[in-house]
């Protein structure tokens, strides 16, 4: 099996994508966003479910040495800047948190942006907080959404996470939970492949609260 073809480019954002299995890792997912996720349609089409098998096989198998050879092979297309996920969800439990860190490593000089859910986790959220918020080539956000209550958020804000809110206006979105949103580009503007080379966003080094309008 080539499990490098499971690094996917993903036109849209113009960054190569991880995927996994929504069965087997969106486990940390809210109603809301279960509901609104724009994986959902592609779940009733008959090949998914092997494809998402051999999505887990080949997310077992990245490690920091084979992803960084597989980008170094594809430097036709950006590879400064990568994503965790594009489909499911990259900490579904404490086992990927040694995995993420190891795929990083491989590759010091590329950004690994990381939304997650996994901060609803309280065992998952302390490692992260403690082992991967400060890696210097990893941008982990907080995926929230208006069942996000305010206390969480604040709570998530005072220990130094960044976050990705999708749901509602931003005008609602700020009132609501005190903090200023980044208007993200590629859904507010419609700018598509933004992300490869977006400033003050998602790669931003500070934390930064970014608003998604829908997409």
């Amino acid at each position: 099996m080539d499990h490098a073809i499971d690094l996917r480019w993903n036109q849209f954002i113009n960054c190569f994508t991880f995927d996994r299995s929504r069965k087997v890792s969106c486990v940390h997912a809210t109603a809301f966003c279960a509901k609104h996720c724009y994986n959902r349609m592609t779940d009733t089409w008959k090949w998914v479910n092997e494809k998402d098998k051999r999505l887990e096989e080949s997310w077992q198998w990245f490690n920091g040495n084979n992803v960084a050879r597989i980008l170094s092979c594809k430097r036709s297309r950006q590879t400064d800047r990568v994503r965790f996920m594009g489909r499911g969800e990259a900490f579904r439990d404490m086992s990927d948190v040694p995995h993420v860190l190891d795929i990083c490593s491989g590759s010091p000089n590329r950004l690994f942006w990381i939304p997650t859910r996994a901060w609803r986790d309280n065992e998952l959220r302390t490692a992260i907080e403690n082992r991967v918020l400060e890696v210097p080539n990893i941008r982990v956000q907080a995926s929230t959404d208006p069942t996000t209550s305010i206390s969480e958020y604040s709570s998530l804000v005072a220990s130094g996470w960044s976050s990705m809110f999708f749901g509602e206006s931003i005008d609602i979105a700020e009132d609501r939970y005190g903090v200023k949103f980044h208007k993200c580009a590629k859904t507010h503007k419609h700018i598509k492949g933004h992300c490869a080379e977006c400033v003050g966003g998602c790669f931003d080094a500070s934390q930064v609260h970014v608003h998604l309008e829908e997409h």
